[in-house]
């Protein structure tokens, strides 16, 4: 292996590791995730199920705003007068 490569790949790959994790690794760490969802130690070290609530909950925001705007300015736009005079050039063309 050249000197050049080693520098590149670090410390393990002149050991003869791969810097990469084995299947078991990810296995155990995933499942060390997995059995607690719920945990909150830091701001930033949340469990799985906390992040998965506060995702959810800003779908749900987000859609309850788009609602709260799209509706009543979807009647507003039907029950429009220049709307309904645009209805009706529209029809008289067909």
């Amino acid at each position: 292996m050249s000197p050049e490569y080693a520098r590149l790949m670090g410390v393990t790959a002149t050991q003869g590791k791969s810097a990469m994790p084995g299947p078991l690794d990810v296995g155990a760490k995933l499942w060390e995730h997995l059995k607690r969802p719920f945990y909150d130690k830091r701001p930033e070290r949340q469990g799985a199920g906390i992040q998965l609530g506060y995702s959810i909950a800003r779908v749900g925001l987000g859609y309850y705003l788009a609602v709260m705007v799209a509706i009543p300015l979807g009647f507003l736009i039907g029950m429009s007068p220049a709307d309904q005079q645009g209805a009706s050039i529209r029809s008289s063309r067909s």
